[in-house]
């Protein structure tokens, strides 16, 4: 492996080697900061034996532009005492700090002690400029509590722009990760592709957000996988992701597992974040394994953007598809309540109905990409689309809206075995599905109708009854609809059938062949017909 290694590192798949390569200015501008620290938060202070000022313990705050490149601008402030001058559990400093960096640079933010584990965030220029609360998270794997650090940044243009920029990723940023979980590493795959901007991009913007999120719920920081202990540390994916987005500034060709790690790692985000905060509590038992494979992804695609196998990440799993299930099972619902469902659950059932229009938009969304080669099913599922997309707007009754979703999942549920994979679909059916895509057509131009005439807000006044008989008559169209297609494919299901008793039927009696009786019954009691009739003539005689 070392020399494969070696010969991947050596080949121009990763391009030049960025530690000896000058750049001109590839983050942007360079941008002098004025920091004004002021104070954080939620400090831990248990264990302190008394409240003399000689046993409390000092604080100070390290702020680093680029942490992986070669000269990275970094400020420290003065050692605080923990409740010197407000309550126990705060550090107030009041003090400015200079910086210089580029627009494209990344922060790194920590709150250091001499006597515990520090607390830590990464983040993006933009958001470093835009807030003034960071969350920055402990990097004790036992420790569950966020700091909060508050302080204001002011920025100004530097005369200079610092000539030219050397920019290189340290070799072992990640190796600073004391993990007990350390997977079988893995040479880099060869094959190479361009960078996905745009879900890098969206990576980089939203995994702020889920980090959030994940402070808010209180997740374990602790994930067993594999028989493996493996210690959360959320800010180290969105360090790794930083960095993979730094390095796309300057390398234009990366390996192609890069893509769809970034990808999925996008598709997940998109999905996740559009679900209430009620559901993602519900779900909270999913999440450490959701952070587990965002990670794995994040370590995978900053190791191979650098040329070289993860520190703990085993690039041959799959957490690309692992995203994409665990994805599935957040936002699927649970949709089956038994009948005796006491008070507890019905929290759970008002969640299920927030996020149960997501699960029946993602299967109508599946069935329209799964049939590109049969345009009467795309046909169909891009109507029944559209309808349950635009019913919301028709009608301000969440009972109503409730029931259209329940006609519509029964037409999704005979829809879907019409889309399985190799399945056989008769010209008969064909044009079953076409007459369904064409009804559906037409319901969704009288619900159109309803909707433009709903965007003024005095003809939602004045119609609102005529809104309402119109989509009540909508609804029976609907079932009048289902009723049709369900009752035609049960019709066209039976005849075929008939047709294939009958041609086995006549198989049977040319070979001479008796049916095999069922299990538990006897030969005597198998009918046998006359030779020269079929049972088919002989119900058509009486």
């Amino acid at each position: 492996m070392p020399c494969e290694l070696e010969a991947l590192r050596s080949s121009p798949v990763f391009g030049p080697e960025i530690a000896s390569t000058e750049l001109t200015h590839p983050l942007g501008k360079l941008i002098r900061f004025r920091i004004n620290l002021e104070g954080c938060r939620c400090i831990p202070w248990d264990g302190i034996l008394s409240e003399g000022s000689h046993t409390r313990r000092k604080y100070y705050v390290s702020i680093a532009v680029d942490p992986g490149s070669d000269n990275p601008d970094r400020a420290q402030s003065s050692l605080v005492q923990e409740g010197g001058r407000a309550l126990r559990g705060t550090v107030q400093w009041d003090e400015a700090l200079y910086l210089e960096g580029r627009e494209l640079s990344y922060i790194e933010v920590t709150v250091h002690s001499p006597y515990n584990h520090p607390y830590r965030t990464f983040l993006p220029v933009s958001d470093f400029l835009a807030n003034f609360e960071y969350s920055l998270w402990p990097e004790d794997a036992s420790e569950r509590t966020v700091c909060i650090l508050y302080l204001s940044v002011h920025q100004a243009p530097c005369d200079s722009d610092g000539g030219e920029y050397t920019m290189h990723t340290e070799p072992n940023l990640m190796g600073r990760r004391n993990d007990s979980h350390s997977g079988p590493r893995a040479v880099a795959h060869r094959a190479t592709s361009t960078c996905t901007s745009n879900s890098l991009h969206t990576v980089v913007r939203q995994l702020p957000s889920l980090l959030n999120i994940v402070q808010r719920l209180k997740i374990g920081t602790v994930y067993r996988y594999d028989d493996h202990n493996y210690s959360l540390k959320p800010h180290w994916i969105l360090l790794q992701i930083l960095i993979v987005n730094q390095r796309s500034l300057v390398q234009q060709v990366f390996p192609s597992r890069i893509n769809s790690l970034i990808a999925s790692m996008a598709k997940t985000l998109n999905v996740l974040l559009t679900l209430p905060f009620t559901c993602m509590q519900e779900r909270v038992e999913y999440l450490p394994a959701m952070l587990y494979h965002l990670d794995m992804s994040a370590e995978i695609a900053e190791a191979l953007i650098n040329g070289r196998t993860p520190f703990h990440a085993n690039i041959f799993d799959n957490h690309e598809a692992e995203l994409a299930r665990l994805t599935w099972v957040i936002v699927t619902p649970d949709l089956a309540f038994p009948a005796g469902s006491t008070p507890a659950n019905l929290n759970r059932r008002t969640v299920s109905k927030k996020i149960v229009k997501d699960a029946l938009l993602f299967a109508l969304e599946a069935i329209v990409k799964s049939s590109d080669a049969f345009p009467p099913l795309k046909s169909a599922a891009s109507g029944l689309l559209f309808f349950a997309t635009s019913v919301d707007m028709a009608s301000s009754n969440q009972k109503q809206i409730r029931d259209i979703y329940k006609r519509v999942d029964v037409l999704v549920a005979s829809l879907k075995s019409s889309a399985a994979e190799g399945g056989l679909v008769s010209r008969a059916h064909q044009e079953a599905i076409q007459t369904l895509a064409d009804e559906i057509a037409e319901l969704n131009e009288n619900l159109e109708g309803i909707v433009s005439e709903r965007k003024s807000f005095f003809n939602r006044l004045l119609s609102a009854k005529r809104h309402r008989e119109k989509l009540q008559e909508i609804v029976w169209q609907l079932d009048h609809v289902r009723a049709n297609y369900i009752a035609a494919m049960a019709t066209l299901n039976g005849t075929m059938i008939a047709q294939v008793l009958s041609h086995v039927q006549g198989l049977s009696l040319s070979m001479n062949a008796n049916p095999v009786p069922l299990l538990g019954s006897s030969s005597a009691d198998a009918v046998t017909f006359p030779a020269g009739t079929s049972g088919v003539e002989e119900v058509q005689r009486a």
